[in-house]
């Protein structure tokens, strides 16, 4: 990943900070000088599932990232305590505490990253004057701000391509299904890896002819439900126990329907996930 700039912003004014690495021009009063916290510095192997094996997620804990900031007074018409004040002030004027990090390259917005700031540091006697933020991070995955749309003209439900090159870590996805006629259960399969890994979803009613399916398996966000109609059913109680959600991975996954001749695939999407910069 390529980034020239991180973007601090909060939700009360919709306003960011921005932070250069390489502001040559010096026209911004505040920049980065070091950060930390932007690998993957600990990665653990969490059970997700089974099938004829285990499978195991690599997950990472909570990241903390600490950023330090330098200050230019004078050169940009402020003081060193104008501008502690102005970050002081920034960081509290979050209503809800929360703030992103956004990870540009240039005008372009990578990925994004959610925390909230547990510590300001600044050493106001120091000759070179900065500032340090740290953020604790309990999604510690940076992930893109653009949905990606998977093309499914002409995709077979029994065998389909999600092809993922951008990403860096696995992630979940969102299948929308479209039922064409009645059928108790839904199962989605890996048949390339392993044909007994299986997620099955069986409602009390059954699926019935005109249903609109939705599976989002983001970790954390999991959900199903069912538009029938205007209404919308949840189920939740109708994952069957032992079912192991989709995951994508970095590069090509395939997956299938069981069945397939009773349904048509109408949406595929995801965002792109990084384990860091």
């Amino acid at each position: 990943m390529n980034i020239t700039s991180i973007e601090i912003w909060q939700d009360a004014l919709n306003s960011y900070l921005p932070l250069d690495f390489h502001d040559h021009r010096g026209v911004n009063f505040v920049f980065i000088k070091d950060a930390t916290g932007l690998d993957a510095d600990e990665i653990a192997a969490q059970f997700y599932g089974a099938g004829s094996k285990n499978y195991r997620n690599l997950k990472m804990p909570k990241r903390t990232v600490v950023l330090k900031i330098g200050m230019r007074a004078y050169t940009t018409g402020s003081t060193y305590g104008e501008i502690r004040d102005f970050i002081y002030k920034f960081i509290a004027t979050t209503r809800t505490g929360q703030i992103q990090l956004r990870f540009m390259n240039e005008s372009e917005e990578i990925a994004r990253l959610y925390g909230y700031i547990s510590k300001v540091e600044s050493a106001q006697f120091d000759q070179k004057q900065e500032a340090q933020l740290t953020i604790d991070c309990i999604d510690p995955i940076l992930r893109s701000p653009i949905i990606t749309n998977v093309p499914i003209l002409g995709m077979d439900p029994s065998a389909f391509l999600i092809s993922d090159e951008k990403s860096t870590a696995p992630h979940g996805v969102t299948l929308q299904i479209h039922v064409l006629s009645s059928t108790p259960s839904i199962t989605i399969r890996d048949p390339y890896f392993d044909t007994t890994w299986s997620f099955t979803a069986r409602h009390i009613l059954g699926f019935t002819a005109g249903d609109i399916v939705t599976f989002n398996s983001e970790s954390n966000n999991r959900q199903a439900w069912i538009l029938r109609g205007v209404n919308t059913i949840q189920l939740a109680d109708a994952i069957i126990p032992g079912s192991t959600w989709p995951i994508i991975f970095p590069g090509t996954n395939l997956l299938s329907i069981d069945e397939a001749t009773k349904v048509e695939l109408q949406n595929i999407n995801y965002s792109a996930a990084y384990w860091g910069v």
